[in-house]
């Protein structure tokens, strides 16, 4: 699999990051941007990086685009799906020239043994081959937005995206949509058991549309690492991003392709790509965005009601109640967390590095809990970070 970044007009893998970084380019790139930025530049296998090209967090430097802000640990993390190119698919036979296109996305921690939940992200129907698009239209259903989190703690994670197509009958098709409707801007998590777990609704669906979501034969399968802390693995910045499958034409396409506007252009006619291999291309933000401070706990409660319903017939009042105490559960396994890190805090000095790293930890954990009552609250006045249950504390 393969995930490119944008880097000024070039288009490159990891290890070529790592390659420059350890053959010194990099570094000395950087000094001449401080000391003649008209004249500085980076030669890559697929284009080249200027000092121009810095001007803002490596995005293209057009006045008219809003700028991307910075990702790490402790910070605000959106992954969103920003544009979709299907390529050669679907295949067309002597009945059906378009099918219906269902896209999916799944993003895990690591260490983690069990299966990531499926957030369901988009659905079209009619779709033909060569087509790209970047929202849902108007009149559809469905969520650009992968991933988010008020304040990231995963430090590795594994992000898949896939889109499958079929024939969907359109009372089941059009069931579905009105699922994903009800989520509010939020994917539809689905654990493989097929349970659809909405904002207010669920629904069981079987047969072909099951197929298409957890089939690993999918027509586009990707898998990326986004790693924030493993040793020699290059730390993601914020920025778009292309996603590919294994394919010997890709080289050849990224040296004449550039990512503009959040899509494959050629780099001299700024034309769209259009031939028979499929992409997508996401972006990673570090901007705050409260409408979504529920996704993590939406993604974490879909594998905790896939547990505890398997096999067993709940019907849709009783789900909702089921839901709102296991999002609960899940605000209190983060509170333990923050506990046991503060505990930690209080054998640190507040300067040390471990201390600092232990704060940034500790708040990001406790910037994704929902439940009000859960929160911990900080005694100003303690010399020592002192953490208590809100409830007791009111007692």
């Amino acid at each position: 699999m393969g995930m490119f970044y944008a880097y000024g007009g070039a288009l490159i893998d990891e290890n070529e990051i790592q390659a420059k970084t350890e053959s010194g380019e990099f570094a000395s790139f950087a000094r001449s941007a401080m000391k003649a930025p008209a004249d500085a530049s980076i030669d890559f296998s697929t284009g080249r990086l200027t000092a121009a090209d810095l001007r803002g967090p490596m995005v293209s430097p057009v006045a008219t685009r809003t700028p991307f802000e910075a990702i790490g640990i402790g910070k605000p993390l959106t992954i969103e799906i920003r544009h979709i190119y299907t390529g050669r698919y679907p295949k067309r036979n002597l009945f059906h020239r378009s099918s219906d296109m269902i896209v999916t996305s799944a993003i895990k921690s690591s260490p983690v043994l069990s299966e990531a939940s499926t957030a369901i992200n988009m659905m079209r129907k009619d779709v033909c081959p060569r087509t790209g698009f970047s929202t849902p239209h108007a009149d559809e259903f469905g969520t650009p937005v992968v991933f988010y989190t008020s304040a990231l703690t995963q430090r590795n994670s594994s992000l898949t995206i896939k889109f499958g197509f079929d024939e969907f009958p359109g009372d089941e098709l059009e069931r579905f949509g009105q699922i994903l409707a009800d989520a509010a801007g939020m994917p539809l998590f689905a654990a493989a058991g097929l349970q659809l777990h909405g904002a207010s609704a669920i629904a069981k669906l079987v047969g072909r549309l099951g197929e298409s979501l957890f089939d690993r034969r999918a027509a586009f399968r990707a898998t990326e690492s986004i790693t924030f802390a493993r040793p020699g693995s290059t730390i993601p910045v914020a920025n778009f991003a292309l996603m590919m499958q294994d394919d010997e034409d890709e080289r050849r396409i990224l040296r004449t392709h550039v990512i503009s506007g959040g899509r494959l252009v050629h780099a001299e006619t700024n034309r769209p790509y259009d031939g028979d291999i499929p992409y997508v291309v996401i972006s990673l933000d570090g901007r705050r965005n409260d409408e979504l401070k529920h996704f993590m706990s939406e993604s974490a409660v879909s594998v905790m009601l896939s547990d505890l319903t398997s096999g067993a017939g709940v019907d849709s009042a009783h789900m909702d109640e089921l839901r709102e105490a296991v999002a609960v559960y899940h605000d209190y396994r983060l509170r333990r967390r923050a506990d046991r890190i503060a505990d930690k805090m209080s054998h640190e000095s507040p300067e040390s590095y471990e201390g600092k790293r232990l704060a940034i930890e500790y708040s990001a954990l406790v910037a994704n809990i929902n439940e009000a009552a859960l929160k911990p609250i900080r005694v100003a006045e303690q010399n020592t970070p002192l953490f208590v249950n809100p409830v007791r504390h009111a007692a």
